[in-house]
């Protein structure tokens, strides 16, 4: 069973209810990975399927990003451009790179 400290580094909420949370694996669609969990207060409640697939540290930092940019942009009034840069500006260029192909 996947490490409930890792779960945001190789996981994406699928499903988010008021306590329970969903989750599949950032490369549930690009390589058809399984790999699933389920959280309850931030607690790992239950996991299921593999990952069959090597970890990308560079997709699982861009997923960071990439929901911390959605975070952001609906409690904030700054522009998009504000807000990306603002949540880009200490990454690398391979996650920088990542964050075109991670959806």
């Amino acid at each position: 069973m996947e490490n409930s400290s890792n779960i945001k580094d190789s996981f994406t909420t699928a499903i988010k209810l008021i306590k329970k949370m969903y989750w599949r694996c950032i490369e549930s669609h690009k390589n058809g990975c399984d790999a699933r969990c389920k959280t309850i207060n931030g607690s790992l409640l239950s996991s299921s399927g593999r990952h069959e697939h090597l970890a990308n540290p560079s997709n699982a930092a861009a997923w960071v990003v990439i929901n911390e940019i959605k975070a952001i942009s609906v409690s904030t009034v700054q522009s998009h451009q504000e807000i990306i840069a603002r949540a880009t500006s200490n990454l690398n260029a391979a996650v920088i790179s990542s964050t075109s192909s991670v959806r």
